[in-house]
């Protein structure tokens, strides 16, 4: 069965408001890279954010269901703090977070 993608989170705090609700009507949900962005919160960028996923057959139902607690998925940000950079910008902010990081590297071993 495979899983999809409905929603992309910045903090964990938002994320599980929108699961609980998710859960609360009988829609069982899967977290990605929570742990990871909770730890190290520059890899929010580098890794899209926290990732909320549905099974398949889920997708609609937990969409509608978004749309009552204000998460869009439209590229703008909702009332919840929601990740929503496009490819493009998310390949140009991982180019600038490396260089960055060679940067302070470099600047670390001196």
């Amino acid at each position: 069965m495979d899983f999809v993608t409905i929603a992309r989170f910045s903090n964990a705090f938002d994320m599980h408001v929108v699961k609980g609700r998710l859960e609360a009507d009988g829609i069982e949900c899967f977290v990605r890279d929570e742990h990871t962005v909770t730890a190290i919160p520059i890899y929010d960028i580098a890794l899209g954010g926290i990732k909320l996923q549905v099974r398949e057959t889920d997708v609609e139902a937990a969409r509608e269901i978004l749309k009552t607690v204000s998460y869009e998925d439209s590229g703008s940000i909702s009332t919840f703090n929601v990740f929503n950079a496009t490819k493009k910008e998310s390949s140009a902010l991982r180019i600038v977070l490396i260089i960055l990081f060679a940067l302070l590297c470099l600047i670390l071993t001196i």
